[in-house]
């Protein structure tokens, strides 16, 4: 059974995985059901490529289909599909995170360097390890991007 699940789990990521397929299912994360024609215009595709998408989630019983009149509306087939697609999104890095920058780990571990191998009078070693933690701080700042030249931008 577990064999089979993992299966289906690699099954569905990929399937999720696709850019276009993922698009279709960010699109209907808004809880409204969109026609084919209005997947497709979000997922900047053609009519032809949008149909073998919906087909395939379809199949994997991701999406419905329902009917109105001459038309075809497509939503998720139940709810915990979309806390799952919720979920992944919640992965993503928050967007006031900052990741060091090259310059900035460079700088660090120069300090660090310098202050392992200072043949300094005494006091520098701890000079320089403050000078490594502002270093530190100043880099997870998100107000400040430390560049070349030294100016906080």
């Amino acid at each position: 059974m577990i064999v089979t699940m993992e299966r289906q789990f690699k099954e569905i990521a990929s399937l999720i995985g696709d850019p276009t397929r993922a698009t279709i299912m960010w699109t209907l994360l808004d809880g409204k059901a969109f026609t084919a024609t209005e997947l497709a215009i979000a997922a900047d595709t053609t009519p032809q490529n949008i149909s073998m998408h919906l087909s395939k989630l379809m199949q994997a019983e991701l999406l419905r289909v329902e009917s109105q009149g001459r038309h075809r509306y497509y939503k998720f087939s139940r709810k915990e599909i979309a806390y799952a697609i919720e979920a992944m999104a919640s992965l993503l890095p928050h967007p006031d995170a900052k990741k060091e920058t090259k310059i900035e780990k460079s700088l660090i571990a120069f300090a660090e360097y310098i202050a392992d191998n200072s043949d300094r009078k005494p006091g520098t070693t701890k000079q320089l390890k403050q000078t490594i933690r502002l270093l530190k701080e100043f880099s997870q700042s998100t107000n400040y991007n430390l560049h070349l030249d030294g100016i906080p931008r």
